[in-house]
């Protein structure tokens, strides 16, 4: 059964029993009890699948992670916890997998301007689980996100205001005053006026 695999062993303890006829009395004879403990090949492991969106567009936004954790062992998965450094509040233990049975959970992202600037969202999740036996199996998973092409849009637009509107003589200095403005959806570096 299921649980003498979870137990690592099957314990069978047997005894012999007849009835015995003497005098016109009958007694039951039973012999010593007998014996036999037969170990279980256990295999503990686990597949961690994680799911995310197809893309991602802006600052701000809310994107949803699915963990599928499969039990491929043969004995039952007491518990297993995912964790993932992308969702540190990620709250994901699950419990009593049965082999071959699937278990799942989900965490939320939001994105930052360094996603949009990195034009995707790669991180790993790992699950580690437990068993009555005391195996240990983990597995991990790395997923990338990529941006919405349509989102990767790199513009300014620049500001040139002068510190008075007219001169009236050589040798009066004019200061201008440079603005430059992003008003693309990533991080401008190295501007040169």
């Amino acid at each position: 059964t299921q649980a003498e695999l979870n137990a690592g062993q099957v314990n069978n303890r047997a005894t012999a029993s007849f009835p015995f006829t003497r005098g016109g009395q009958t007694i039951t004879v039973t012999s010593p009890e007998a014996g036999s403990t037969v170990t279980a090949t256990q295999t503990a492991s686990l597949v961690l699948t994680k799911i995310g969106p197809t893309n991602f567009s802006t600052v701000g936004q809310s994107i949803s992670y699915g963990f599928a954790v499969q039990n491929t062992g043969n004995v039952t998965l007491t518990s297993v916890a995912v964790t993932d450094p992308l969702i540190p509040a990620l709250s994901c233990t699950l419990s009593n997998i049965a082999p071959l049975a699937t278990a799942n959970c989900t965490g939320t992202y939001v994105v930052n301007q360094a996603d949009i600037d990195a034009e995707q969202i790669v991180n790993t999740a790992t699950a580690r689980g437990a068993t009555a036996g005391g195996a240990a199996p983990t597995d991990t998973d790395t997923i990338a996100t990529p941006i919405n092409p349509a989102s990767v849009v790199k513009s300014a637009t620049i500001d040139k205001t002068p510190s008075r509107t007219s001169f009236t003589a050589v040798g009066q200095q004019i200061t201008y005053t440079i603005a430059v403005r992003n008003t693309g959806t990533q991080t401008l570096s190295n501007i040169t006026v």
